[in-house]
């Protein structure tokens, strides 16, 4: 994990000097809070909580853990990702 400065102070907002964090900081914040959304997303989406995207190629592979539950689901319905109609199918 990479440590950076919060460079916390008064720093000019569109709302006028605020008491905040610096830019490089809510960037670096922001980036990182994008990247765990992103690969919430994908672990969601290989766990059939949400439809599978037509294009995403950009996305990231589902979590181990993320397939660790797959198999686990699988297994307690004694099911595969085939043959399961459009309920718990994969694609």
């Amino acid at each position: 994990m990479i440590l950076f400065l919060l460079d916390h102070g008064f720093h000019e907002t569109d709302q006028g000097t605020r008491y905040t964090i610096g830019l490089l900081a809510r960037t670096e914040i922001t980036d990182r809070l994008r990247q765990l959304n992103r690969q919430a997303y994908a672990d969601e989406v290989h766990l059939g909580l949400h439809e599978k995207p037509a294009k995403h190629p950009d996305m990231p592979k589902p979590s181990a853990d993320a397939i660790r539950k797959r198999k686990e689901q699988l297994a307690a319905r004694g099911g595969s990702d085939f043959g399961e109609g459009a309920e718990g199918a994969l694609f």
